[in-house]
């Protein structure tokens, strides 16, 4: 994650009101401001061991500013008082920001940095009666155990414009892939991607050359960090790839390979801002143990699949998260379809995670009911709605039908049906411009697929528990409308292109209708 060099525990800001003149500051408004910045950082005054003030150096704004501190801070315990403006001078409307820094700093390293040419306090405000103190030599500030050093940062504005931040010293981080014995990664870590981009192809090949060179010189280095600096750390160029390695050798492997060719990955080059379309799956993209590892090591994946599985354990009546993590591949249509739609749904949280955004999405078949979810065009609850409820209509009528893919036109194929009179078999999914899939009744499927064959034809039979987009479909449509009556759909956020419609293009309404549509009508 993210490296966190500090917590901004509260902040606060004022303005002066009516004062002697505009650049007199106001000892109550800063008395104020820095009571309000406690408040809301819920913490108490005692537990700042710094304070970073506005220190100007002036004759009228120090004794009023180190009077107000000293009636809020260093009033039990020590508190050094600082001001950056000692090191760089007055920085106008970036002091603040100067000051911030120096505080994160001696939050971070433990040491308060020395007050340049300060020697003495001026007499008026030595006998203010404070345990304020001016560091004149580094000063060691050691954490006590109890609680993380914390300090307080003041700027003001020339107009009587006062603010003030409380920070804290930043939380253990946990300890990452590099700090395991020897260095070596844990097995979770097997395969990790790292991208890389330029301004053309040819600075694509020297980057990699430039990275492979500093990769291959660094034996201690980390490759999840690598791989997390490089996608999120860095500003994508117009012209990019990414390699896949699991280790430094075959990281530099990889990348010397990118910078030694003619054409760095032409095909994986992206030119476009636009984003990728994210295509959703129908069924039959299931296998064993899909989602094993990915719970194991995705927090986002994890997170998602658990707001998901009581959804799906109320209407399905199993555990999601099971059915995920098994060895043994997922059967039953009310559970495949369940699942896949949860396998979608949290890989594209964890896509989005990292940054990756879609910049349209197509769903075939059950896939749609993803796709509609991260588009934007349905809830993630109605999202499961459509899936489980489908799913479970469709687990009645297991054994109702056969479907058959063949490589021909879908065109030719609707043809051969005619000339045959065949009714009760139909084009069910037009797969590709050569590729068709037909589903209807089991009989007329196999003797299609038979006459295929003699033709030498490719043409086999789909192992589906239901022959969808066909008419062995119709006894349920009606209940599938009823169960779905209540949705509520959205306006999609990307563009969601339809492989239910007969215009792609046209924006779908992801009401009950289209869902019925979705499950009788011809993917295409």
């Amino acid at each position: 994650g993210d490296r966190i060099l500090a917590v901004v525990r509260g902040t606060a800001s004022n303005q002066d009101g009516h004062t002697v003149n505009i650049s007199t500051p106001s000892l109550s408004a800063q008395t104020a401001v820095y009571q309000s910045a406690l408040a809301t950082a819920g913490v108490d005054a005692r537990s700042v061991g710094m304070v970073e003030a506005h220190g100007t150096g002036t004759s009228v704004g120090d004794p009023i500013e180190y009077t107000s501190l000293s009636r809020v801070y260093g009033v039990e315990s020590p508190c050094a008082l600082t001001s950056v403006k000692t090191n760089l001078g007055h920085a106008q409307s970036a002091s603040g920001t100067l000051g911030l820094i120096k505080a994160v700093l001696a939050l971070q390293h433990g040491v308060v940095p020395p007050n340049l040419h300060f020697t003495r306090l001026p007499d008026e405000l030595a006998d203010i009666d404070t345990k304020l103190f001016v560091p004149q030599a580094i000063t060691e500030w050691p954490a006590s155990g109890q609680q993380p050093r914390r300090a307080a940062v003041s700027s003001y504005g020339v107009s009587g414009t006062n603010a003030h931040a409380i920070l804290e010293q930043a939380p253990a981080t946990p300890t990452t892939f590099a700090d395991h014995d020897g260095g070596a990664e844990p097995a979770a870590a097997a395969s990790l991607l790292f991208p890389i981009s330029s301004t053309s192809a040819d600075e694509l090949r020297r980057t990699a050359g430039r990275l492979a060179d500093w990769v291959h010189a660094h034996d201690d280095v980390a490759l999840p960090d690598l791989a997390y600096t490089l996608a999120r750390r860095r500003a994508p160029r117009p012209v990019r790839t990414a390699v896949i390695a699991s280790s430094q050798p075959e990281l530099t492997a990889a990348l010397r390979e990118v910078a030694a060719g003619d054409s760095p990955y032409e095909a994986a080059v992206g030119r476009d801002d636009r984003g990728p379309v994210w295509v959703f799956s129908g069924q039959g993209s299931q296998w064993a143990a899909m989602g094993a590892q990915l719970l194991a090591t995705e927090p986002v994946f994890a997170a998602m699949v658990a707001q998901i599985e009581p959804v799906i354990a109320r209407e399905c009546g199993f555990s999601v998260t099971d059915a995920m993590s098994s060895p043994q591949i997922v059967t039953g249509i009310d559970r495949v379809q369940p699942t896949l739609f949860t396998m979608q749904v949290a890989l594209a949280a964890t896509l989005k995670e990292y940054g990756v955004l879609p910049g349209a999405v197509i769903g075939h078949s059950l896939g749609e009911a993803a796709a509609a979810v991260v588009a934007g065009a349905l809830s993630l609850e109605d999202g499961l709605r459509v899936i489980c409820r489908r799913s479970r209509l469709m687990s009645r009528i297991a054994g109702a039908g056969a479907m058959a893919s063949v490589e021909l036109p879908a065109k030719q194929v609707l043809s051969e049906l005619a000339v045959r009179s065949i009714k009760d078999v139909v084009v069910a999914v037009v797969a590709s411009p050569q590729s068709t899939v037909i589903g209807g009744a089991t009989e007329t499927v196999r003797e299609l697929v038979a006459a295929w064959e003699q033709r030498d034809v490719m043409a086999r039979e789909i192992a589906v528990d239901v022959a969808s987009h066909s008419p062995q479909v119709n006894p349920i449509l009606d209940e599938l409308t009823d169960a779905l009556a209540e949705l509520n759909p959205m306006t999609p956020d990307v563009p969601f292109y339809s492989a239910t419609q007969f215009d792609p293009r046209e924006q779908p309404v992801c009401d009950a209708r289209y869902w019925v549509n979705n499950l009788r009508n011809m993917v295409r």
